[in-house]
């Protein structure tokens, strides 16, 4: 698998040869359309500080994510 910068998510070419034809172009735009459907904020720490927010009026129970912690590490 190719390194991609954090800003970019991988193809499908990076997660396998063979999903470099042309025959499979149009999963990649499907994923991507679901992706964008799915996770409008993207899929990093920050959308999950939205969807933290998103969740903030439901009950414990029907939340979805119940921690998000950042650490330094330096």
């Amino acid at each position: 698998m190719q390194h991609h910068e954090e800003s970019q998510p991988p193809t499908l070419l990076d997660l396998h040869a063979s999903l470099a034809t042309s025959d499979y172009w149009c999963t990649e735009l499907l994923i991507n359309i679901l992706r964008q459907e799915h996770f409008p904020c993207d899929t990093g720490f920050e959308a999950v500080v939205q969807l933290v927010k998103g969740e903030s009026t439901l009950q414990q129970e029907d939340c979805y994510v119940h921690s998000a912690e950042e650490y330094d590490i330096r």
